[in-house]
């Protein structure tokens, strides 16, 4: 029942609210527009409305089964998300492998660059796995409301928008992984995701 009443709330916040996509990065508007394959990364913080933007664009979306997060999951499915469930740390790379092949068949996919176990924005591994395997680009994403609220949890808060609102969608300026970059160059990555996606998201 929580997953449906979810499931209503989210598409009555959108069916109420103005919904716009921004980026200074025209590459990253063009990849989105025209559904080409790309990482989609966010802070988990802002995973809930972004599961009804991803939905409608039919994604695959990394989530950790896990007894916290199984809500989200099934409103994952609910919302049309293709959900490839497991983490790195949870011995789930069965679900990066999916993911891989999604991409590789030319389907963007979606991915909380800092997992729902936390530490918060921090970004683990996943995403640049993916991008350094495929050649797709990461590009940092998140949404900003006039109106939201926040729900404490252990490894974070969950922001939620209100109804009646103005939601903006934020992609930043893509992140490219060279297959051959070694692990002194994927800290400067890292940091190069992690300082645009909290931009977005402050």
């Amino acid at each position: 029942m929580v997953v449906i009443l979810s499931y209503l709330y989210l598409s009555f916040v959108a069916l109420t609210s103005r919904i716009r996509v921004t980026s200074a990065s025209e590459e990253s508007i063009t990849t989105l527009r025209e559904r080409r394959p790309a990482v989609y990364a966010f802070w988990f913080q802002h995973i809930v409305f972004l599961l009804y933007y991803f939905g409608t664009r039919k994604m695959p979306i990394l989530m950790t089964p896990q007894a916290k997060t199984d809500r989200l999951t099934r409103l994952s499915e609910w919302m049309g998300l293709r959900v490839a469930k497991g983490s790195l740390e949870g011995g789930g790379r069965h679900a990066l492998v999916t993911l891989l092949d999604q991409l590789k068949a030319g389907t963007a996919v979606a991915i909380p660059a800092d997992g729902s176990r936390g530490p918060e924005r921090k970004c683990k591994a996943g995403c640049f796995i993916l991008g350094q395997e495929t050649g797709s680009p990461i590009i940092p994403t998140t949404w900003k409301a006039l109106f939201r609220i926040k729900i404490p949890r252990k490894y974070g808060p969950l922001y939620i928008p209100l109804p009646f609102n103005s939601i903006e969608i934020k992609l930043g300026a893509p992140v490219v992984v060279n297959r051959h970059y070694q692990f002194a160059e994927l800290e400067g990555i890292r940091t190069q995701l992690t300082n645009q996606l909290d931009r977005l998201a402050d």
